[in-house]
């Protein structure tokens, strides 16, 4: 009511023709406005219901390795690929110093799941090396963090070179 008062006292001095045309325009650009923030409250309703019991952070994190250089990692849920991410340099360079890296966040539906994270990676005497790991869970117990983490593998005995890294998936609770 008020904003109709507001767009009357606008154009009480124009032509009536030309003033139901302004106050058409202005109806027609409120209503646009609402709606918009209709549509923007709907967003923020919809992410507030996102229950955290069925969600689940997926990260990457590496011991530091001079023999280990991260090059990719896939990660399926229920068979599909969720996320597929290539490193880069600066990337790497944050992995060795101790960082994470948040792979995948996202909400699952509750039931039986099963997560499989496949590491690509160079190391010495083996261009492609290639790791996976895989973890069954069910969902809606709680959010679930899951780290992936990249190590070196065991020393070798006898002066051998070094065993394989290890990739491990360690489950937060």
């Amino acid at each position: 009511m008020l904003l109709v008062t507001v767009l009357v006292v606008g154009v009480a001095g124009a032509s009536p023709e030309s003033s139901f045309r302004q106050l058409d325009a202005e109806a027609e650009k409120v209503l646009v406005e609402a709606l918009e923030l209709g549509a923007e409250v709907a967003g923020l309703e919809a992410s507030a219901a996102v229950s955290s019991r069925h969600l689940l952070e997926v990260v990457v994190s590496l011991a530091p390795d001079p023999q280990v250089r991260i090059e990719a990692v896939r990660l399926q849920l229920d068979g599909e690929i969720a996320r597929d991410h290539r490193y880069s340099d600066k990337e790497r360079d944050a992995l060795k110093r101790g960082g994470a890296h948040p792979l995948f966040r996202g909400e699952l539906p509750a039931g039986r799941h099963r997560l499989v994270a496949t590491l690509f990676a160079r190391v010495p005497r083996q261009a492609d090396f290639q790791r996976q790991v895989s973890l069954d869970f069910v969902s809606g117990g709680g959010p679930r963090v899951v780290e992936l983490r990249l190590a070196p593998g065991p020393a070798a005995e006898n002066g051998k070179p070094r065993n394989p890294p290890e990739f491990t998936l360690k489950e937060w609770k």
